[in-house]
């Protein structure tokens, strides 16, 4: 699974959640992650992972899958 980011966002994200997309992208590839459907998505199909990163903090991910 390749993982793509908008630059600006990881910025955002990075200011508002102390949490980088690099450390976002390995809880995305945690071998012991959980993913599911994210129910309240309204627009487009979105997923909740749960999945822990480098430094063993388990974090939420919020994601979509494009077909790029």
């Amino acid at each position: 699974m390749a993982v793509e980011f908008d630059p600006i966002k990881a910025k955002s994200n990075l200011r508002k959640h102390g949490v980088g997309f690099a450390h976002a992208e390995q809880a995305l590839r945690d071998p012991m992650a959980l993913t599911r459907e994210d129910p309240d998505s309204e627009r487009e199909q979105r997923f909740v992972t749960l999945g822990s990163d480098s430094l063993g903090r388990v974090l939420v991910v919020i994601h979509t899958q494009r077909d790029e």
